[in-house]
């Protein structure tokens, strides 16, 4: 019974909810019409159907629909067969697969002002690219920070970080870093260019990852289409209690 979660970029969770409940097909999108739909929480950026689980025997396989594309551990993916603790990042949230699927325990803070007007964004499992570019897993929009500046590989809570180009200017704690992969720790000051940004446990001030009891849940659809029945019953016999009354009003008027 996979569970699925879709989190911000700053580790919330948003939604959940188990495979089980729906057929061997579920679409993830911006639409009403979504089996799952993040009208809620996402603008323009996620296509109206963006996502295709679909269930291959005793497997499930992702596929992107969406115009934005979707990343997986650093890297664009178009379609693949899904394995539980996966993270697959679609435009700014982020699709977990799998109850060990969410944030490490870090993230990176900063306090310069950003275009999108961010101050902090979740470290995930695996490789982070970090840059200005809004397809990364961690976004960082500042005039002098390359669109693809570095990557932060987090395993087993371990971090470290590697600048993705020899040109790209980074430093920790001041010193310069080139293209080798040198450790990270909490309280770390990551330089990009000129903009620095702490790492920081993302727990360190107040719980910011909602319990799963608190995110949104996706309804049954079989739950979901009896209450549909529900209310047309509801509304059909109110409509036939007005046409009585109406006639009934008529009869006594001009009878």
């Amino acid at each position: 019974m996979p569970t699925c979660t879709i989190f911000n970029t700053v580790g919330d969770r948003l939604v959940t909810f188990s495979t089980e409940d729906f057929g061997a097909k579920i679409i993830i999108g911006r639409a009403s019409a979504c089996d799952v739909s993040l009208k809620r929480f996402a603008a323009n950026n996620i296509s109206r159907e963006h996502i295709r689980l679909e269930k291959k025997g005793d497997a499930w396989n992702i596929v992107n629909l969406g115009n934005s594309g979707m990343r997986c551990n650093g890297q664009k993916v178009k379609t693949a067969e899904l394995r539980e603790g996966d993270i697959y990042r679609f435009s700014k949230l982020f699709l977990g697969f799998g109850e060990s699927a969410q944030p490490s325990a870090f993230e990176v803070t900063w306090d310069v002002p950003t275009e999108d007007q961010a101050t902090r964004a979740a470290i995930w499992p695996g490789v982070n690219i970090i840059g200005a570019s809004h397809d990364n897993e961690i976004t960082v929009r500042t005039e002098d920070v390359s669109r693809k500046h570095g990557r932060i590989v987090c395993h087993d809570d371990r971090l470290a970080y590697e600048n993705l180009n020899e040109f790209n200017k980074s430093y920790i704690n001041g010193e310069p870093i080139r293209t080798r992969s040198v450790p990270l720790g909490q309280d770390d000051i990551l330089t990009l260019a000129e903009t620095p940004v702490k790492i920081e446990l993302r727990f360190k001030t107040q719980a910011r990852n909602l319990p799963l009891q608190q995110a949104s849940k996706v309804a049954n659809p079989r739950q979901l289409r009896l209450i549909r029945l529900l209310a047309a019953m509801i509304i059909i016999g109110a409509f036939c209690i007005l046409i009585g009354l109406v006639y009934l009003m008529w009869v006594y008027i001009f009878l």
